[in-house]
C-alpha cells in the first residue's frame, strides 16, 4: 500500500487496496481513500473478525503485524482447529454401532457407554478445538449415569458446551479404520445421522474409511479405531460484520 505525506503533516492513503497482515489468507480486505491524522482526530478503524476493533491512528500501525484479540478469552484467532481419537475392542456379535446408526455386521464394540468410536472422537475433536476438554472429563466411565449412554447425546450436550463459548463447527474430516465391515455403503446415512445430531449441514462432513491391512488390532479385528478434525469459527452477533471499514 502506498503511504504519501501531506503538507499539513498528514499521511495520505490513496486509492491503494489493503492487505490485512494477520489475515489468514492473502484477499484485498478494504479499499482506502482517506487521511490518517492522530492531530485532527480522524481516523479509519479496521475492523477484522469477531468483536476486534483497532484505531489506526499513524500510518505506523499498518506495518504492525499484530494478532487480533479477543478480549473475551484472550485467543488470538476466530478459527480453530481440534482432532479426535478414540479406540474400542471388539468383541463377537452385532451390530456394530457407528457415527450414530447400527451397521449389521458379526462384532461390536465394547466400551462403558454404547461405544460410538466415530462419535467419541468427534466428541473430543470439537471440545479440543475450544480448549474445553475432553469427552473423559465430561462423561467418565466411573460414572454409572453413563454406562451404555448414547453417545449422539454426549455428542449434542458437548457441542452445546462449544456453542456457548461463542464458536461453531465450519467443516468436521472423520475417518474410520476398521478391517470390517465394508462402509461404502453406509457413508451417506452416517453423515446424515451426524448432521442431524450436530444441526450441521452434512455436506461439512466428511467421512473415510481405512482397514488395518489385516496387521495389528485394527487389521486383526480386534479393534476399531476412528480420528477427526474439527474446524470451529467464533460466531458473529447477529449484525455484525466479519470485516469491514469506517471512516470516523
Amino acid at each position: 500500500m502506498g503511504n504519501e505525506r501531506m503538507g499539513n503533516g498528514e499521511w495520505g492513503m490513496g486509492n491503494g487496496v489493503g492487505h490485512l497482515s494477520y489475515s489468514p489468507f492473502p484477499i484485498p480486505a478494504f479499499r482506502i481513500c482517506t487521511r490518517i491524522s492522530a492531530a485532527n482526530g480522524r481516523h479509519v478503524v479496521a475492523c477484522a473478525g469477531v468483536r476486534y476493533n483497532r484505531c489506526l491512528k499513524s500510518v505506523a500501525d499498518w506495518r504492525l503485524p499484530r494478532l487480533p484479540r479477543n478480549t473475551e478469552d484472550g485467543t488470538t484467532a476466530n478459527s480453530r482447529i481440534g482432532i479426535g481419537h478414540d479406540t474400542h475392542r471388539l468383541e463377537p456379535g452385532g451390530p456394530l454401532r457407528l457415527g450414530g446408526i447400527d451397521i449389521p455386521h458379526d462384532r461390536r464394540a465394547i466400551g462403558h457407554s454404547d461405544a460410538d468410536v466415530l462419535l467419541h472422537a468427534i466428541t473430543d475433536a470439537v471440545l479440543g478445538a475450544a480448549a474445553l476438554g475432553d469427552i473423559g472429563e465430561l462423561f467418565p466411565d466411573t460414572d454409572e449415569e453413563n454406562r451404555g449412554r448414547d453417545s449422539a447425546e454426549m455428542l449434542r450436550l458437548a457441542y452445546g458446551r462449544v456453542r456457548q463459548s461463542g464458536y461453531q463447527i465450519v467443516n468436521l474430516d472423520c475417518i474410520v479404520f476398521a478391517q470390517r465391515p465394508k462402509l461404502s455403503a453406509h457413508k451417506e446415512a452416517i453423515q446424515q445421522r451426524i448432521a442431524e445430531i450436530l444441526q450441521i449441514t452434512s455436506n461439512s462432513i466428511g467421512v473415510k474409511a481405512k482397514t488395518g491391512e489385516r496387521v495389528d488390532a485394527v487389521g486383526r479385528e480386534e479393534a476399531i479405531m476412528a480420528q477427526c478434525v474439527a474446524l470451529v469459527e467464533r460466531e458473529s452477533p447477529p449484525g455484525e460484520p466479519r470485516i469491514g471499514i469506517r471512516v470516523e
